[in-house]
């Protein structure tokens, strides 16, 4: 489902939404910065934004952030304690070999699954992506290291759900509020992004297990990219 129009403007981009899915601004102004996911023919795409302006009538935001590309597919209140992590050096990653992301082209790179250490993210092949492009990919993914899963929010992925466009946030006295500003997983586009911590990486089952992940068992798993 597409959102906007996306009007680069130098250092700022204004972002129009569609009239139909105003609603779904409501109370965003009140975070300094946002999230926006968008798509193109290469997968999707993350960008942390700082909130200039957001015009719930109208539909229109003017944020601050690097030239986001592709259509808009979400957006998402920023919140710290969900997209930075402890014990990061930069530096080090930048180091290491390059890691190729799994990028979703059109089907799910995978699927998750308990086990007793952590969830497990189980690779599978399609006409997108061949086993020999998982096993290249997991032979630059190190323990220890962060990822960004997208995944799909599959049990809301229903017209029921998706047109809905106000919810309840689920703390004491809060008003109602756009989805846009909430994390709901009941959403136009039910996406779902996570940081997640590599425990162990399997090539010969093509697979990882991870901590953090708070999907249930056989959620789709889109992308997996470095943190």
């Amino acid at each position: 489902m597409r959102f906007n129009f996306l009007d680069p403007e130098g250092s700022r981009t204004r972002i129009t939404i569609k009239r139909d899915l105003r609603d779904a601004l409501i109370k965003l102004e009140h975070f300094s910065h946002c999230v926006l996911f968008t798509k193109d023919n290469q997968g999707f795409r993350c960008y942390i934004a700082k909130i200039i302006n957001v015009a719930e009538k109208t539909g229109e935001m003017l944020v601050e952030s690097d030239n986001p590309a592709g259509e808009l597919v979400d957006i998402k209140p920023y919140f710290p304690c969900e997209e930075k992590v402890d014990n990061y050096d930069k530096e080090i990653v930048l180091r290491e070999e390059e890691f190729v992301p799994l990028l979703f082209k059109g089907t799910p790179v995978g699927k998750s699954h308990s086990c007793h250490d952590g969830d497990a993210i189980q690779f599978q092949e399609s006409e997108n992506l061949s086993y020999e492009a998982i096993i290249r990919v997991l032979k630059h993914i190190k323990e220890g290291a962060f990822l960004r899963l997208i995944w799909w929010f599959d049990r809301f992925d229903d017209i029921r759900y998706r047109s809905h466009l106000v919810c309840n946030p689920p703390y004491d006295n809060a008003p109602k509020c756009g989805v846009f500003a909430t994390r709901s997983p009941v959403r136009p586009n039910p996406l779902a992004s996570t940081i997640v911590k590599v425990k162990s990486v399997d090539p010969f089952n093509a697979s990882i297990t991870v901590l953090g992940f708070y999907g249930f068992p056989g959620t789709m798993i889109l992308q997996v990219v470095p943190y």
